[in-house]
């Protein structure tokens, strides 16, 4: 009986173990990536333009803001092909549309 007693607790404190390990290195990643940018995944519309270095032509795009840095944004969208991108705008070529953008303008 008291063997099993003792086999019986080492499975649980290892289990436990086990749990607290898995629960810590899952905080610890979670806190690494917090994005300490207000208006992260902030609907927005990325207005066509010309890019000045490749001369392509960009089409009107949805995307949600990713960072907003000194005049540029970082923006998740999907191009025509449906591909998931993620790239940087210039901020006048960034129309902010979404409706939590509304109470800054409030009276």
């Amino acid at each position: 009986m008291e063997n099993l007693f003792t086999k019986t607790s080492h499975v649980l404190r290892d289990n436990f173990v086990l749990e607290l390990k898995n629960n810590n290195d899952f905080l610890r990643n979670k806190l690494s990536n917090i994005n300490l940018n207000p208006f992260f995944g902030y609907k927005v519309r990325i207005l066509p333009h010309l890019n000045g270095m490749t001369q392509e032509n960009f089409p009107e795009t949805m995307g949600v803001i990713y960072s907003l840095q000194k005049g540029n944004v970082w923006a998740l969208y999907k191009d025509d092909e449906g591909n998931r991108k993620m790239k940087r705008f210039y901020i006048n070529h960034i129309e902010f549309i979404d409706k939590r953008f509304d109470k800054f303008f409030e009276d």
